[in-house]
């Protein structure tokens, strides 16, 4: 998953990048197997115990602030994006913004995982927005949801400078 994901990073059409991969203590030799295989712009921090979710973003977005990066975002290695994904995504995120892609399955690649969370506040519900249903225009347009989900964030520096870290 995690070279896949590599690869995708790798063919990006927006190239003033650099990926900060954190491997949070995986149990395997996936470290050695990942360092043999790591394209260029990649830097790697394995840790030597699992903090975690939120630490090991953490961690990612401290180097990315510290590297300069004007954004970080956080990606799970199980995910693989589109060449234009990154341009797209910089250049429709409005100035300040916190923002989340529609999430598509790998297989079948037209069916939605998420468009955006709702949370019904009377009832504490919430839905994932197009869940498994067919990827259509319905979905095509941004709009501000209750919740996202922070498999694929794209957070300015800004923000995680006034909020702080997870």
């Amino acid at each position: 998953d995690t070279l896949v994901c590599l690869d995708s990073l790798q063919k990006q059409t927006f190239t003033d990048f650099e990926v900060i991969l954190i491997d949070d203590a995986s149990p395997n030799d996936s470290v050695a197997q990942l360092q043999n295989k790591l394209p260029p712009n990649t830097v790697f921090l394995p840790q030597e115990r699992n903090v975690g979710f939120a630490a090991a973003n953490n961690i990612g977005m401290r180097r990315a602030l510290d590297d300069g990066c004007d954004f970080a975002l956080l990606l799970n290695n199980d995910t693989s994006v589109r060449p234009d994904f990154l341009e797209t995504l910089l250049a429709e995120t409005p100035a300040g913004a916190v923002s989340c892609p529609k999430m598509l399955f790998m297989d079948p690649p037209d069916k939605i995982w998420f468009a955006g969370g709702e949370l019904d506040p009377k009832t504490g519900k919430v839905k994932h927005l197009g869940g498994h249903k067919k990827d259509g225009p319905e979905f095509a347009e941004k709009k501000q949801v209750s919740f996202i989900t922070f498999c694929c964030v794209l957070l300015p520096r800004a923000v995680i400078e006034k909020v702080g870290y997870l």
